[in-house]
């Protein structure tokens, strides 16, 4: 891959809007600008500031993002509840997007290239940060799945090892087309720091986690658990039963509008601790249909602060929605339902 590629005109402004056009209302997205030797950078500073489309960098920082080391996360998060805005993976709501990085040096163009690339980032001599735009789905907003993809690339030797600051997992941090490269070799292998530059940008190309998976030829099954003692059919058929009978108390509550599960086996449905949220929204709630994969047991996950446990330090369950919807359950439920209702 020629470091000599025309140069595209892209704004960390748009990038940023581009990539991040489906957020939710009240996530953020987190941006950073790392002066000098980001190798060098206490790790502090790194914290950055929360970014949302329509907001603005104020004047007085605008000259750091242009002329140090500029960055943006993957992913959106959440505020916790007296409004800090990490990028923690507690507070994770979506990836956007998945980079692959060292393209052109450690990872050659070909197999990067698996996919047409949303943009392509040089951000340093002859090498590249190559972004999958990402569409969003109930996948994209599963830290679990999203984790995973991630883990399974770098496992394939297709993005960064984890080395750096913040290049590993859903928190991990891209280059922004901007700024410079101010790590010192480059300094003194060209006299002057790198200036990051963006040579290719087609945002219009977005695809699911499952198509990049598919893509890579990355085996996307949960690493094996410890065995534990076989389900009877009698047990899985009343596993499903009592989920069926859940959805019904779903959807007399307007909690479930009847949508069918994903590919990865989760259903889609508004959050029954909603009060509790620190911002309304429709998104980042499901159950897991019983199934072998999760030994019928079903599942819950909540991606709000107090049903992740980043607010409460607790992890909402299955056995929490059971309890919060049982006064609608009718008399006639069968009589195998509580073994399936965590105490």
């Amino acid at each position: 891959m020629s470091a000599t590629r025309t140069r595209v005109s892209v704004t960390a402004s748009r990038f940023l809007t581009e990539l991040f056009t489906e957020i939710a209302p009240g996530h953020h997205a987190v941006i950073c600008a790392i002066p000098g030797d980001p190798e060098q950078a206490d790790r502090k500073a790194w914290a950055g500031r929360p970014w949302w489309p329509g907001k603005k960098i104020p004047a007085s920082e605008r000259n750091r993002f242009l002329r140090g080391n500029a960055y943006l996360t993957i992913s959106s998060f959440h505020a916790l509840e007296d409004g800090y805005r990490p990028r923690r993976k507690e507070n994770f709501v979506a990836m956007h997007a998945v980079m692959i990085d060292d393209v052109g040096t450690k990872v050659a163009a070909d197999r990067a290239n698996r996919l047409p690339l949303s943009a392509l980032v040089e951000t340093s001599p002859g090498n590249f940060q190559g972004w999958l735009f990402i569409t969003p789905d109930f996948d994209s907003r599963d830290r679990d799945v999203a984790g995973r993809l991630l883990e399974r690339m770098i496992a394939a030797g297709l993005t960064a090892d984890g080395a750096d600051p913040g290049m590993r997992g859903v928190t991990r941090l891209g280059r922004l087309p901007i700024g410079i490269n101010g790590k010192q070799k480059y300094i003194e292998q060209l006299g002057c720091p790198f200036p990051v530059r963006c040579v290719e940008f087609a945002p219009e190309r977005r695809y699911t986690i499952r198509a990049i998976a598919e893509a890579f030829g990355l085996d996307m099954r949960p690493e094996p658990t410890m065995p534990r003692r076989p389900i009877t059919r009698a047990e899985a058929l009343a596993a499903i039963d009592a989920f069926e009978a859940l959805l019904w108390c779903l959807g007399e509550a307007e909690l479930y509008d009847g949508r069918e599960a994903s590919a990865s086996g989760w259903i889609e449905i508004r959050c029954p601790f909603e009060d509790d949220h620190s911002s309304i929204t429709a998104t980042g709630t499901a159950l897991a249909v019983p199934s072998e994969a999760n030994e019928w047991q079903g599942g819950f996950v909540c991606h709000h602060g107090h049903c992740s446990g980043a607010v409460t330090g607790r992890k909402r369950t299955l056995g929490d929605v059971w309890r919060i919807v049982e006064f609608l359950l009718d008399e006639d439920t069968p009589e195998t339902e509580p073994d399936w209702s965590p105490p």
